[in-house]
């Protein structure tokens, strides 16, 4: 792939809605709904891995970054991954498969419509040991708000797919081909309004702080 990641393409776009977020996160879900029929769980999906194929306008979106990725066999157990997009069953450090992705899928939709992590600490950045300590408990309780003012113009609609990824129990969290199916993704849920000044704002203040590398 030879595009920008979608991150500098937000910044760089005049207007960003809540619609082109949603052709942003089913393009990805695609992807993922199709590496899960091969029964691979890629286990690091985050925004940074998100790129363009090519710099034409309309170019699609690949997924980038495989090495950890891993065919799932019932056994997978070791911890990996980024931390902020870590599901509470890999903090936990139980059996996982291909759900993580799904909410991961949620964490990275939950960033493009406010430009915030849904979960964070506010501790000193070098303070690594007690950063991921508090990040950790807070992932593991589903511990997260729709906080104002950054989602007071998102839809009621894209935050019900959020909360439908961002499930807690694996068992209950939806997968991809649903995602895929949910109003937000293939219906007229998703809003058009402008959310460009907010949302880039944010991510510039996030990014700069922490590079989630």
């Amino acid at each position: 792939a030879t595009g920008r990641e979608v991150f500098d393409w937000i910044l760089d776009q005049g207007y960003y809605s809540e619609k082109d977020t949603s052709n942003v996160v089913r393009q990805v879900m695609e992807a993922v709904a199709y590496l899960h029929t091969l029964n691979i769980v890629h286990r690091n999906l985050k925004l940074e891995n998100l790129v363009y194929y090519n710099r034409l306008k309309h170019s699609k979106i690949v997924i980038s970054d495989f090495h950890l990725a891993k065919l799932e066999n019932g056994l997978i157990k070791e911890p990996c991954g980024t931390p902020e997009y870590l599901a509470p069953e890999v903090v936990g450090r139980q059996r996982y498969g291909r759900p993580v992705d799904c909410w991961a899928l949620g964490v990275i939709m939950y960033i493009l419509l406010s430009g915030n992590p849904p979960f964070y600490d506010e501790a000193d950045d070098d303070d690594y040991e007690n950063h991921d300590k508090n990040l950790f408990r807070k992932i593991l309780a589903g511990d997260y708000e729709f906080d104002s003012p950054y989602w007071d113009e998102i839809s009621d609609s894209a935050k019900s797919l959020v909360a439908r990824l961002m499930e807690v129990d694996q068992d209950q969290r939806l997968t991809a081909q649903e995602a895929i199916n949910h109003e937000w993704i293939s219906g007229n849920g998703a809003s058009d309004k402008n959310i460009k000044d907010n949302v880039c704002a944010q991510m510039e203040k996030n990014f700069a702080r922490a590079k989630w590398k």
